[in-house]
């Protein structure tokens, strides 16, 4: 698409190519490629003429947060997203959706003065051990992504597996943890609240192996060892 041309240009750049262009046939077009990537519809043209001009505005704040990222000397490039059509205030009420209220008064808070130096050992998985990317959309279930991921990653780095799991299946299958509206637990109470749910799906499902859950619980003795 044009617009992932444009971030591709951007990036051997410099972040300083711009998204945003005063040229309306080049914003027409873009809009265009924007819808058919994401498959975008629009009930009426008022509906779709305010989403176009939402698009223009996202453009400028992404160009603003490659400017910034480029003085800062950082290399991330900020682009076009299926969210280019959202105000901020619709994306926060759509998905920053978490219920300051359900979280633990008593957690426990580590102060860490300064960060550990990366040892000569520091490896980055990434794509080794890693599964595909998933979306949670507007499920506030982080808690299930985020540890079915790490226990498909320890499965497939202790037992070369390569499972992906369904955090979806998780979320269905457990009664005790509010479903969608979970706001960031700890790793080791989602390890172990998966291993819960893992346990009962095991029971009724064949998709999981006893050598799956044996690799998560290894996984939560490691946590508790740390």
């Amino acid at each position: 698409m044009i617009y992932q041309l444009v971030v591709a240009a951007a990036i051997v750049a410099g972040a300083s190519a711009k998204l945003f262009t005063e040229n309306s046939t080049q914003q027409k077009y873009m809009w265009e490629s924007f819808k058919m990537e994401h498959n975008k519809n629009y009930d009426t043209m008022e509906e779709e003429n305010r989403r176009f001009n939402i698009f223009l505005e996202n453009l400028k704040v992404a160009d603003n947060r490659n400017r910034d990222e480029l003085k800062a000397g950082g290399s991330a490039v900020h682009g076009i997203t299926k969210f280019s059509d959202l105000s901020q205030a619709e994306f926060e009420s759509r998905y920053l959706t978490a219920d300051i209220s359900m979280k633990s008064s008593n957690a426990e808070v580590l102060n860490i003065e300064s960060a550990p130096e990366a040892s000569a050992g520091l490896v980055d998985w990434t794509g080794k051990f890693t599964t595909p990317v998933k979306d949670q959309g507007y499920c506030g279930s982080c808690w299930a992504f985020s540890a079915t991921e790490q226990i498909e990653s320890d499965s497939m780095r202790t037992l070369g597996t390569s499972y992906v799991l369904s955090p979806e299946q998780i979320v269905q299958c457990d009664s005790t943890s509010s479903g969608c509206m979970v706001d960031g637990p700890s790793t080791l109470t989602t390890t172990s609240r998966t291993l819960v749910v893992l346990r009962k799906t095991l029971t009724t499902h064949t998709l999981l192996t006893k050598e799956l859950l044996e690799a998560a619980r290894l996984l939560l003795l490691s946590s508790l060892l740390v």
